[in-house]
C-alpha cells in the first residue's frame, strides 16, 4: 500500500511540475511581462548580496523557518498528509513555470542557469521535504509525537539549507554571471 501511496505522490508532484511548464509555453510573453521573472533581476540580486546585505540572514531565517513550521504544523492538522502533498505540488508548479520562464528568455542556458543558482540549498530543502513527507507516511497511524520529533530532527538540515542559501548560493550567482558574461 506504501508504495503506491508514495507512487501517486510522486506522480502527482510530476504532473505538478509538466503543468507549469504548459502553463508557461501556453501563457508565455504574457505573464513574463505582468510577473517580470527576469534571469537578470535574480543574477543582479545574486551580486547585491555578496555586496552585503546584514538582514538577509534574518530574512531566510523568518521566510524559510515560517515555512517549515508552517508545514510541520499542518502536517499535525486534520488532513496533515494532503497539506505536505500540496505544498510539494505547489513547489513543483512554481518550479516548472520558473524553469520554463528562463528558457523562454535564454533559451537552454537560461534553465541551466536556474537549476544552477538553486542547486546548493535546494537540494538540502527537497531533502528535508522527502524526510517529512516520508516519516508522516511511515507514522500516519502512530503517535502524533513519533512525528513531532522526526520534524525536530530535521531542523539543523533546514539550518544548513539557511546558511548555504546565505553564503554559498550568491558565490554560485557571481560566479554564473562572469561565466555568462
Amino acid at each position: 500500500m506504501h508504495k503506491y501511496k508514495r507512487m501517486g505522490i510522486w506522480f502527482s508532484m510530476l504532473a505538478a511540475f509538466l503543468t507549469g511548464i504548459l502553463f508557461m509555453n501556453l501563457a508565455g510573453d504574457t505573464y513574463l511581462g505582468k510577473s517580470m521573472v527576469s534571469l537578470q533581476k535574480i543574477m543582479y540580486s545574486g551580486r547585491e548580496e555578496m555586496t552585503g546585505k546584514s538582514g538577509y540572514l534574518y530574512y531566510l531565517l523568518k521566510i524559510r523557518g515560517k515555512e517549515y513550521l508552517f508545514l510541520g504544523l499542518l502536517g499535525q492538522a486534520f488532513g496533515g498528509m494532503a497539506w505536505i502533498i500540496l505544498f510539494g505540488n505547489w513547489f513543483c508548479l512554481t518550479e516548472g513555470i520558473l524553469l520554463t520562464s528562463g528558457f523562454i528568455q535564454q533559451q537552454m542556458s537560461g534553465s541551466w542557469i536556474l537549476v544552477l543558482a538553486q542547486m546548493p540549498h535546494m537540494i538540502l530543502y527537497g531533502l528535508v521535504y522527502t524526510m517529512l513527507l516520508r516519516s508522516y507516511m511511515v507514522q500516519e497511524n502512530e503517535k502524533r509525537t513519533i512525528f513531532f520529533r522526526n520534524w525536530l530532527m530535521n531542523v539543523p538540515v533546514i539550518l544548513l539549507g539557511i546558511l548555504t542559501e546565505y553564503y554559498v548560493n550568491p558565490w554560485c550567482l557571481k560566479w554564473l554571471y562572469h561565466m555568462i558574461k
